[in-house]
């Protein structure tokens, strides 16, 4: 009878590890990008935890900011509370100011190019005053449609059509008329 040789776990654990070793350093792989790709299950559930825990991260920080306060309100530290809502009001302030400032130089801009459009665009403008930002989002939507109506791929404010080059700059007509003189007698010449 010959006799036969039965695995050990050792024998292929150590096969198994032989087979799942990392190549060496100066071999190449031959991975495809494919084979790297994350499944969109794994994809999902990645962004739901990371999501859960911005959510955790801003209550925590909202929590420890109401912490704050609750405490220095219970020391009677009223002044540095007052004093730190206030720098808080007047960043805000700075925006508005700031918001109030732009507003009405983006809404002429807006203007100045929707009279542009074709009147049948025009005409689907509200009339009615409306913020800067929702008269921003109208004009995004219809703007393609005025530029299939005008037959133009692009609109950009201050870039009309480029005038077309008559002659040499500086050039009078004597010397235009030597130029192309000399360019018809070289075209002969050169046949």
């Amino acid at each position: 009878m010959s006799e036969e040789t039965v695995p050990t776990t050792e024998t292929t654990a150590t096969a198994a590890s032989q087979t799942t070793a990392t190549p060496p350093a100066g071999a190449q792989t031959t991975e495809t990008p494919a084979d790297q790709m994350i499944p969109k299950s794994r994809f999902d559930e990645i962004n739901k935890e990371l999501k859960a825990l911005r959510a955790e991260k801003e209550a925590a920080s909202s929590e420890a900011q109401k912490a704050k306060e609750k405490q220095m309100v219970e020391q009677a530290q009223w002044q540095q509370l007052a004093e730190e809502r206030g720098k808080t009001i007047d960043g805000y302030k700075a925006k508005a100011d700031e918001y109030d400032k732009l507003a009405p130089v983006v809404a002429e801009q807006l203007k100045a190019e929707i009279d542009q459009w074709p009147e049948k665009v025009k005409g689907l403008f509200p009339t009615a005053e409306m913020p800067v930002n929702e008269m921003l989002e109208w004009a995004k939507r219809f703007r393609p449609l005025a530029q299939e109506m005008m037959g133009t791929t692009a609109i950009v404010p201050g870039n009309g059509t480029r005038p077309k080059a008559v002659g040499m700059a500086g050039a009078t007509k004597a010397q235009e008329d030597k130029r192309a003189a000399w360019q018809k007698a070289a075209a002969h010449r050169y046949r």
